[in-house]
């Protein structure tokens, strides 16, 4: 079976006590399994009434819980879900989800990814844990012996906005001037208002300052009326979808330890981390051990400390560099594509050289009307056109074309690479019958894996009709990143990359 006809089935939840985190991580996965091809079913007993529009606009199909765990209202229903999705991989996100759930899910004969943070459980029966972490190297899972362990930084899951910024370079001003709040997607405790009244007690000069206010944040009257009356230019923003865009806008961020630790470390952002709860010590320790943050206690936040921190970081380009770079060592943004391969099984295409006889098949694929519309010319292509072209592409040493085929040996489709000195611009066209399926991701995967083997092939190079999203979808699942927009035979055209640099490693 295919990843295309696959489900995947997360259960994670998001509430005002326990935060967005686990329900937000598993969201970047759900995305990337959705670029592959499949089906994502979310069950959650997600309280906010926007992050479960938000869920749904993704396409995910929605299941609403009426308790949560160990209330056995939640093993009832998720327990239907199971039987409706018999081949699901099932993901597991929740410090409360514990030994026996996950038991539960294994004895109904399904296939177990759980995320995590600290080792805490008796057991693990899981298939695959994943901890994202800097410190999960040094944990111990007591699982079986043939469980996968995908520990550390390597895996942090990245949502879909921020695989555009893989190969961004952050500028650092000599002063610092845009600072970006958040403090997750709840803020309990109100934290965020005591940033901002820090921010104002403080001689710090003219600030632009953007406050993220989470979906479950209780308090936004308060943080609205301390921002309305600040000398700062202070810009609140409810439920931001931009997360990437607002961290390659700052200079610097103060955040709670949670998920978005990650995403700065991504995106460069030298940050002052605030450790709201207990289970974010470790990673705001990690950050400040690497070079990649600073932190403060919870309690410290309207004192001096926060203060002298602050000032010191808008004051030196040096320490923002530094803090920038090893946030970037960190965490490269190829978790997703690191963690999906895991899930995936035996690979089901093979590749093979394109031959003579393929000459009529790859004429039908290309004159298909879905074909033509997105190619950059939209011509139907004679017999005798094409068969010339097939004939030079064949004989052409700078031309690779391979043919993908299945398991039972049939034709799926074909990828074409034209060589120039250390670059490869590639072509894909899936057989009309099997599009939809996640082919046209594996095919892809598979043909760059190969034309990247090459010691002479440092760079392949893709342009999509930029109303063609599907396709730019296809080609960012695959590892591919977006690197501006071309005007090819009068079309606009996404132009996506692929370095061998930053190839996935398992």
């Amino acid at each position: 079976m295919s990843l295309g006809e696959m489900t995947l089935l997360i259960r994670a939840d998001a509430t005002t006590q326990i935060g967005l985190g686990h329900v937000m991580r598993c969201l970047a996965l759900g995305q990337a399994w959705q670029d592959r091809g499949g089906r994502v079913v979310f069950a959650t007993t997600c309280q906010s009434g926007r992050l479960r529009k938000r869920l749904t606009r993704e396409g995910f199909e929605l299941v609403l819980l009426d308790k949560s765990y160990p209330n056995p209202a939640d093993w009832e229903m998720t327990s239907q879900v199971l039987v409706e999705n018999p081949d699901a991989w099932v993901v597991l996100d929740g410090y409360r989800l514990d030994s026996i759930y996950q038991c539960r899910i294994k004895k109904a004969g399904h296939r177990l990814l759980v995320i995590d943070d600290m080792a805490q459980l008796d057991y693990y029966y899981a298939d695959v844990i994943l901890n994202q972490n800097f410190h999960a190297t040094k944990l111990h899972y007591r699982c079986a012996a043939d469980t996968r362990l995908l520990l550390g930084t390597k895996y942090v899951l990245l949502r879909r906005e921020f695989q555009k910024w893989r190969d961004w370079k952050r500028e650092i001003p000599d002063v610092a001037r845009n600072v970006l709040v958040t403090m997750g997607g709840s803020d309990p405790d109100n934290a965020t208002l005591e940033v901002l009244r820090a921010i104002e007690d403080a001689e710090l000069g003219d600030l632009a300052v953007v406050a993220v206010v989470g979906a479950e944040n209780p308090h936004f009257e308060s943080i609205q009326h301390t921002a309305r009356a600040s000398r700062h230019a202070v810009r609140l923003l409810e439920d931001a979808e931009n997360m990437a865009e607002l961290m390659a806008w700052a200079n610097l961020a103060i955040s709670s330890a949670g998920t978005t630790c990650w995403e700065l470390a991504f995106m460069g952002v030298p940050a002052v981390l605030v450790s709201l709860v207990e289970n974010q010590d470790s990673s705001a320790a990690a950050l400040v051990d690497q070079g990649a943050a600073l932190s403060i206690a919870k309690g410290d936040i309207r004192r001096a400390d926060l203060v002298r921190i602050l000032r010191q970081l808008l004051l030196s380009a040096k320490l923002r560099r530094g803090m920038s770079e090893a946030g970037r060592e960190l965490v490269d943004g190829l978790g997703l594509l690191r963690a999906v391969s895991h899930l995936e099984g035996p690979r089901q295409l093979t590749l093979r050289s394109v031959e003579e006889d393929d000459a009529q098949a790859v004429l039908e694929w290309a004159n298909d009307p879905d074909t033509r519309e997105a190619s950059f010319s939209s011509s139907r292509i004679t017999m005798k056109e094409h068969l010339q072209w097939f004939e030079d592409k064949l004989s052409d040493p700078n031309v690779v074309m391979l043919l993908g085929t299945d398991c039972q040996g049939v034709t799926i489709g074909v990828v074409r690479f034209d060589l120039h000195e250390d670059e490869a611009v590639v072509s894909l066209n899936v057989a009309p019958e099997h599009r939809g399926r996640g082919h046209g991701g594996e095919l892809l995967r598979l043909a760059c894996r190969e034309i990247l083997s090459r010691p002479d092939v440092d760079l392949v190079i893709a342009h999509v009709k930029r109303e063609n999203t599907r396709s730019v979808q296809v080609f960012l699942g695959a590892g591919f990143v977006v690197d501006g927009t071309e005007c090819i035979q009068n079309h606009a055209a996404v132009c996506l990359v692929l370095h061998k640099r930053r190839w996935p490693v398992k």
